[in-house]
């Protein structure tokens, strides 16, 4: 277990309820276990009141039972390997539905994004896809498939749009970039070293640069015009693209709506493209 809430426990240790002490011999001796106990099962293993694990709660430092046995999931998953965290999420829903869970989350994730959601930020977005002269997606790792869906709406409204991935050498595909420019970074699963000193380049050049992030503190941040948060939590150490697919299918629909003339004709064009040079 994470030495934060052991370390806690300890502090407070000597001067506990005979009954604080059962409750803490628990949580120290197995926290993996105590982690998914109820109020009423903690209580029940320890042999004390529901309102005695409460009172345990907020002596260790935390609002109430259930913020206490989150911290122990939190650092508890802080502690584990990728691998270790889809083997311990998959066995401990053994009795439990994992695609219900799995999508009541993907729920709270839209619900979260939506209500933090700066509809400001999406209008100073389309302005500025609207007038730069060439667009940079980028997306690394498991955030190189939101960029890609990204980048196929964008190419068929726009010219001049590039997709950066897992390209070796990125910064062939960069180094022209000015302040004309238009850069979306998604990093909303993945945050590399290797993206941390690509936004550092990005940032020298002065172009305007929207990320697309699960966390408001991503070192990356720093670097934005504009941050939209797509909440990404998930049952296992996967991240959810959920709210990054709606702000993708959002920002899209805005930029339609906004230009709808000039992308309905575009469209007309690439549609007579395509039949008369198909065959």
């Amino acid at each position: 277990m994470a030495i934060c809430i052991s370390r806690r426990i300890r502090n407070v240790y000597p001067n506990l309820s005979s009954g604080h002490k059962k409750i803490a011999n628990i949580v120290l001796r197995e926290p993996s276990k105590a982690q998914h106990y109820s109020c009423i099962r903690l209580a029940n293993k320890a042999g004390v009141s529901s309102s005695t694990v409460n009172r345990f709660a907020k002596l260790v430092g935390y609002d109430g039972f259930n913020e206490f046995r989150n911290a122990i999931t939190q650092e508890l998953a802080d502690d584990m390997s990728d691998s270790e965290k889809l083997v311990t999420s998959t066995d401990e829903t053994r009795t439990r539905d994992l695609a219900k869970k799995t999508l009541a989350m993907d729920i709270k994730n839209l619900r979260y994004t939506m209500e933090h959601l700066d509809l400001d930020d999406i209008k100073e977005f389309v302005e500025f896809t609207l007038k730069n002269r060439r667009k940079f997606i980028i997306g690394f790792g498991n955030d190189a498939a939101i960029a890609k869906m990204l980048y196929d709406n964008f190419v068929k409204m726009f010219d001049n749009v590039n997709l950066i991935t897992d390209y070796e050498d990125y910064f062939a595909l960069i180094c022209s970039l000015t302040k004309y420019d238009q850069v979306i970074v998604f990093s909303v699963a993945d945050v590399s070293d290797k993206l941390q000193g690509l936004m550092r380049f990005i940032k020298s050049k002065n172009p305007d640069i929207t990320i697309i992030s699960n966390d408001s503190s991503s070192p990356i941040f720093e670097y934005a015009n504009r941050f939209i948060e797509a909440k990404a939590e998930t049952p296992t150490f996967a991240h959810s693209l959920a709210s990054a697919v709606s702000i993708v299918n959002a920002i899209t629909l805005e930029i339609v709506k906004v230009d709808r003339i000039r992308i309905t004709e575009r469209h007309k064009m690439l549609e007579k493209l395509r039949a008369d040079y198909s065959k």
